[in-house]
């Protein structure tokens, strides 16, 4: 049995160009007009699909045969399989629109401006970005587009003759050369985030986006926000091989292909792993930076940011220990920062200080030392050097440089036994991490 699905792409279908001037298909399941935008009418096809389906169990009820389960499990499948490539095909035209909009709302007018600031010179105030800084922040996105619209129209067209028995795993397989141009775009992520950060320290640059923003229709996508959308997307292509060969049928003629488009996407992430992760990292140092007020200069090319969460800061005095209040905390690679929330309300986090881990021990603590559950004691050594003038009978001075070690002590407490667990673990890391580091470097120079 076919289901309307399957059958719709035997219907005739138009294609036309949207405002980005990509086509897309008209008159079929397929069609995605809005590229997303218009959730109501993808909403409304979703119900259509539903309630065709709905017919299909309708007539399995009334005069289907109960005694063949494999059947009508087989057919669940394939109803399966037909929605996750629709919702695949809606993916895929989503993050093109992302991508037109990098493009159209932000790269270009920012190119544009280029030669217009130069003619001014620097005495307007009218500088926004270089050229180079252009390069930077947005890397081979341009490229990626094009790749993109032209594997988004090999999939209409497969998808206009659509049919039970039609083979997909031929178009999917074109999309292993397009991966390839992710790893340039994640080797440069960092240095895009470090780019970021110092335009967005600019007052012409800030003004410039957000009006590139307003004027794009899209207040929810700002640039930042729409280069970072390349970095999750190899995960999602291995979320969608898995998922397929789960709802193809083993006898279906595609799934020995599909099997193996599967696994090839399994090791091409297995190889991207790192530089994805790291990539995220990076960009979060960035989120953090812009949600608290009056930060440290926190975005450099190898911070990133390591776990993050709520802690008590423990006041210690001789008689005892009070709590501060709950703080929010972030552990990047080498340092703990601290900020307390300005209103209950979820407004911005105000910085209140933070620990340098590149001497620190970390360890649970009991009643002992805290009247709170769950605690926790950071150690830093700080070493300090200090000239000494020493003045000799002849009239000389000799200098000697005295070193010495300053301790200090932080007490935190988690709301749980697993919370503070995973801190003392977190924390415990990266000063390993850290020592790690300290001792190559050590090493290297003898």
């Amino acid at each position: 049995m076919v289901s309307s699905f399957g059958s719709e792409y035997h219907k005739e279908g138009s294609l036309r160009a949207n405002a980005y001037g990509h086509h897309i298909i008209s008159g079929s399941s397929f069609d995605t007009s809005s590229f997303g935008s218009n959730n109501q009418a993808s909403a409304g096809m979703t119900a259509e699909l539903l309630e065709d389906m709905s017919i299909i169990d309708d007539l399995y009820n009334e005069y289907g045969d109960t005694s063949e389960p494999d059947e009508i499990a087989n057919e669940s499948r394939h109803r399966e399989r037909e929605l996750l490539l629709y919702d695949m095909y809606q993916s895929e035209a989503q993050y093109i629109m992302n991508l037109v909009i990098a493009r159209d709302a932000y790269l270009n007018p920012l190119r544009k401006q280029i030669p217009a600031q130069t003619s001014h010179g620097l005495l307007s105030g009218r500088i926004v970005c270089t050229d180079q800084e252009l390069r930077l922040l947005f890397n081979n996105i341009e490229q990626l587009l094009e790749l993109h619209q032209d594997y988004l129209a090999k999939l209409e067209n497969r998808f206009r003759i659509w049919g039970p028995t039609q083979l997909i795993s031929d178009v999917l397989r074109q999309m292993f050369p397009i991966l390839k141009e992710y790893t340039p775009y994640m080797k440069a992520f960092p240095s895009a985030v470090v780019t970021y950060e110092r335009l967005y320290k600019v007052q012409a640059f800030r003004k410039f986006t957000k009006t590139c923003q307003d004027e794009s229709g899209h207040l929810g996508r700002n640039l930042f926000h729409l280069i970072q959308a390349p970095l999750t997307r190899i995960p999602h292509y291995v979320s969608i091989a898995q998922l397929l060969v789960k709802y193809t049928d083993h006898l279906h003629p595609d799934y020995a292909m599909i099997v193996q488009y599967a696994q090839r996407m399994q090791l091409i992430a297995a190889d991207v792993q790192n530089l994805v992760d790291d990539s995220v990292r990076a960009a979060r140092v960035m989120d953090v930076y812009t949600s608290i007020q009056n930060p440290p200069s926190l975005v450099t090319l190898y911070r990133r940011l390591h776990y993050s969460g709520e802690l008590y800061k423990v006041q210690s005095s001789g008689s005892g220990s009070s709590s501060a209040g709950m703080r929010h905390f972030y552990l990047f690679n080498d340092m703990l920062i601290w900020g307390r929330a300005k209103d209950s309300k979820g407004g911005p986090v105000q910085y209140k200080g933070h620990i340098e881990l590149t001497n620190a021990k970390v360890r649970m603590v009991g009643p002992e030392r805290t009247e709170r559950k769950y605690a926790l004691e950071i150690v830093t050594i700080e070493q300090q050097s200090m000239m000494a003038v020493s003045v000799v009978s002849n009239g000389l001075s000799l200098n000697n440089v005295a070193s010495t070690s300053m301790v200090s002590i932080h007490l935190l407490a988690a709301n749980s036994q697993e919370e503070q667990e995973t801190w003392v673990r977190e924390i415990q890391a990266v000063a390993d991490m850290l020592h790690n580091q300290r001792q190559a470097k050590i090493d290297r120079g003898k």
